[in-house]
C-alpha cells in the first residue's frame, strides 16, 4: 500500500473521529441561557417586593427592560430604612445584571449570598449558580 493512500485514509478516519466528538459536544453541552431570562425567571418566583408605588415602578421598569432607569431607584431603597432594605439590594443586583453591569451584579449578589442573616441570602447564592451558565 503506497503512502499517500496511508495518508488519505488517516485524514478521512481523523474526519469521522471529528464529526463525531463535535456531535456529541453538541448533545451533551447545556445551553447557554441570557441574563433577561435569567433575571425575569428570578422576579417571577420572588415575593413582591413591596406594596409602595416606588418599588412596584421599579419592578416594573426592570421587568419592561429599563433596568438602567431602575437602578436608582433600588439604589435609593436599598440605604432606606424601610422593611424591603434587603429586597431592594437584591433587585438591585438584577438590576446591575440587566443593564450590563457584570461586575457590580455579581459582587452585590456575592456579598449578600455571604451574609447568613440576609433574607436573599440563599436566593443569591442560587442566583450565582445559574449565572455560571451565562456568558457575558
Amino acid at each position: 500500500m503506497s503512502s499517500k493512500i496511508v495518508v488519505r485514509w488517516l485524514f478521512v478516519a481523523l474526519g469521522l473521529l471529528a464529526l463525531i466528538m463535535t456531535g456529541w459536544l453538541a448533545l451533551h453541552q447545556k445551553p447557554a441561557r441570557d441574563i433577561q431570562s435569567i433575571i425575569t425567571e428570578e422576579i417571577q418566583t420572588q415575593p413582591p417586593l413591596a406594596i409602595d408605588s416606588l418599588s412596584k415602578l421599579a419592578c416594573r421598569l426592570l421587568l419592561g427592560g429599563e433596568a438602567e432607569k431602575s437602578i436608582p431607584i433600588f439604589l435609593d431603597l436599598s440605604f432606606s430604612e424601610n422593611d424591603f432594605k434587603e429586597a431592594a439590594a437584591f433587585y438591585l443586583a438584577l438590576a446591575y445584571l440587566a443593564n450590563g453591569e457584570v461586575e457590580p451584579g455579581k459582587g452585590l449578589l456575592t456579598h449578600i449570598a455571604q451574609n447568613r442573616e440576609h433574607t436573599f441570602s440563599a436566593n443569591a447564592s442560587a442566583l450565582l449558580e445559574k449565572l455560571q451558565e451565562v456568558e457575558f
